[in-house]
């Protein structure tokens, strides 16, 4: 009987320890793997072979010269856990057939690969494709477009891809250079933690952009020409010192948007503030993002000013004009008796813009957007 309880017990301490033993995965290159980057193909599971060392040998694998394959190892078919931090790469010196052995030690999670050349292999001749952000390339990140295949040149190593007459506003755009419309190979920017290559535009405007690959040395690059001004619709809000604002300097807060009012001028008004005799500083900032910001100079370098010179409780008036990025603001005493007189109204308020978004300071006869608000002078 004590034997027949001593073997159960022991089974079962079996059965839990190998319930709880871990798994350790390769998953990356398909030109290695098979599969693409599937951390759940248990075909990529590594053995076992005692001390923490864990190993997986690959045949039959087509490895091209000087191209990185990359790869990573992951605890349990999961991405919680995975070695090492950046994807480990290695290459080849000639194009051939391999059996790549991969060894993994869990006790210092230190990986060892040994490709050996088992026989010849000819590369065909690759589609290179631009895959990137919707606003440079018209699809997200799509490997597969067509439209995005680039242009060998006579060299027979240079690829181009020109992309016109786009629409960008100020920002950066990310892209790679894909190979046969798949993610197996690909290239952009190692030093961007994802490895994308980067197109910086500066100004607003409609540019043409040449992408240049070459497939020798995988170097990638973009040209952007800007061919004329544009002005592109964005959220417009203001953040700046606490007390002018519910936070200080938050510029995700949707309720400091702005209203477009005719020609691209903004205009958010604040009522009944209570306000300092101080200096207050503030920035308009474009969708959210100090990206793009402006402020007391059109290159947004530094803060707006507003000055109260008796404390009390204000009607503040923030005007920005997205087209000359000037930047102001006005604060009249609030009106307690619900009267609001137009002609005192001119009077105090000196932000005055015509239809054409012109800043004025002597209106006549006609039209004008003075704080935002469309006036009628007779």
């Amino acid at each position: 009987m004590r034997r027949t309880i001593y073997t159960f017990i022991m089974l079962c301490f079996v059965t839990l320890t190998l319930q709880a033993q871990d798994v350790w995965t390769a998953a990356g290159s398909s030109s290695i793997f098979g599969s693409h980057w599937d951390i759940s193909d248990t075909q990529n599971d590594m053995t076992d072979k005692g001390n923490g060392i864990w190993e997986l040998t690959k045949n039959g694998c087509i490895l091209e010269q000087n191209v990185k394959n990359e790869f990573k190892v992951v605890k349990n078919h999961s991405w919680a856990e995975s070695y090492p931090a950046a994807n480990y790469v290695f290459t080849v010196k000639e194009t051939g057939t391999y059996s790549v052995t991969i060894q993994f030690n869990a006790n210092n999670f230190e990986i060892n690969v040994k490709p050996t050349k088992t026989g010849d292999a000819v590369i065909g001749e690759k589609t290179w494709t631009v895959a990137g952000s919707p606003e440079i390339l018209g699809k997200d990140w799509d490997e597969t477009a067509i439209e995005n295949d680039m242009i060998k040149q006579e060299d027979n190593v240079t690829y181009i891809l020109t992309k016109t007459d786009l629409t960008l506003a100020l920002g950066t755009y990310k892209y790679k250079i894909c190979a046969n419309h798949g993610w197996a190979e690909n290239y952009g920017d190692d030093n961007d933690p994802e490895g994308n290559a980067s197109v910086f535009i500066t100004k607003d405007g409609i540019y043409d952009l040449t992408f240049t690959f070459n497939s020798k040395t995988h170097e990638v690059s973009c040209d952007a020409t800007r061919k004329a001004d544009a002005i592109i619709e964005k959220i417009w809000s203001v953040a700046g010192d606490e007390g002018l604002f519910e936070t200080a300097w938050d510029e995700k807060s949707t309720v400091n948007e702005m209203e477009m009012q005719e020609n691209y001028i903004y205009v958010l008004v604040k009522k009944g503030i209570s306000l300092n005799a101080q200096t207050y500083e503030y920035k308009v900032c474009s969708n959210h993002d100090w990206t793009e910001s402006y402020g007391a100079d059109p290159l947004g370098i530094g803060n707006a000013i507003l000055t109260i010179t008796e404390a009390g409780t204000y009607d503040v008036t923030f005007t920005f004009n997205q087209a000359t990025k000037e930047v102001s603001a006005t604060a009249v005493p609030s009106v307690t008796d619900g009267i609001s007189q137009i002609a005192s109204d001119i009077k105090t308020k000196k932000v005055i813009f015509n239809l054409q978004g012109q800043r004025i300071s002597a209106p006549k006869q006609g039209v004008y957007i003075i704080n935002g608000k469309k006036v009628v002078l007779k």
